[in-house]
Order: C-alpha cells, then sequence, then structure tokens
C-alpha cells in the first residue's frame, strides 16, 4: 500500500519518505528530522562550505600551533591547577528567602487561619499560590 502525501508535505532527499517542513523554514527544508538524515544533510553541507572557502583554515592559527610547539604539556598543567575552580555543574540554586505578607481577608471572628504559600519566579514576576489548612 503506497502512502498518500498532501501537498504541504516534501520528499527527504537522503530517506525519500514524505514530511512536513518545518514552519520557520518552509521550502528551504531538505530533509525530513530523523537524526540520520539529519546527520548526512550535515556532512553535505559542511563540504559544501569547505569547497566555498578552501583557504578559510590556511595559517589561521599558525602561531597557536608554534607556541604550543615550544611549551608542551601546558594545558595538562592548567587544568591540573585550575581543577577546583573549573565549574562542571550548575551550583544548587538557593531557596527563596521567606516573606511576610499582610492580607486582607474576610475570617471569621477569633478564628486563626493558616495558609500555606508558595511563591514561584517567572522571569521578571513573582507568583503566589495558596492553600489553606484546617486546624486538625
Amino acid at each position: 500500500m503506497e502512502h498518500k502525501h498532501t501537498p504541504d508535505q516534501k520528499r527527504c532527499l537522503f530517506c525519500g519518505r514524505f514530511f512536513r517542513p518545518d514552519k520557520h523554514v518552509g521550502n528551504r527544508q531538505k530533509s525530513c528530522k530523523r537524526s540520520g538524515c539529519q546527520k548526512k544533510r550535515c556532512q553535505i553541507q559542511q563540504e559544501k562550505w569547505r569547497k566555498a572557502n578552501p583557504d578559510y583554515f590556511q595559517g589561521r592559527y599558525e602561531y597557536l600551533r608554534e607556541w604550543r610547539k615550544a611549551n608542551p604539556g601546558y594545558q595538562k598543567r592548567w587544568r591540573t591547577q585550575k581543577a577546583g575552580e573549573i565549574q562542571t555543574q550548575l551550583p544548587p540554586v538557593s531557596p527563596i528567602k521567606s516573606i511576610r505578607l499582610n492580607m486582607r481577608a474576610d475570617f471569621p471572628d477569633r478564628e486563626i487561619q493558616t495558609l500555606v504559600l508558595t511563591l514561584v519566579k517567572s522571569g521578571q514576576s513573582l507568583w503566589i499560590d495558596g492553600v489553606r489548612m484546617h486546624p486538625g
């Protein structure tokens, strides 16, 4: 049974399957989202760029190559020295400090109400969500 395609679909140049192009890319999209097709597309694009810019890397980092020959093992020593300073993981997020919040509310006389409030920071805004705790 042959798969019917709709006019808004394109055929992948690499696997031959039909796909719907991403709306941001549109008609320029050449391959589907499968990783094998994406990898092949990137390889071809990279080869194409290198052919168009053959001397881009020629002599660009020659000074660095010479410096490294004159200073062998520098990078390994530097990493060993800085091992404690190099951040390999994100630090834990510190909890939001407690805030006293005074609110006007209609409570029956002589009744103590306890609210558990959650304060969430989202971008430049603070959101407060509360739950009333009933005396148990």
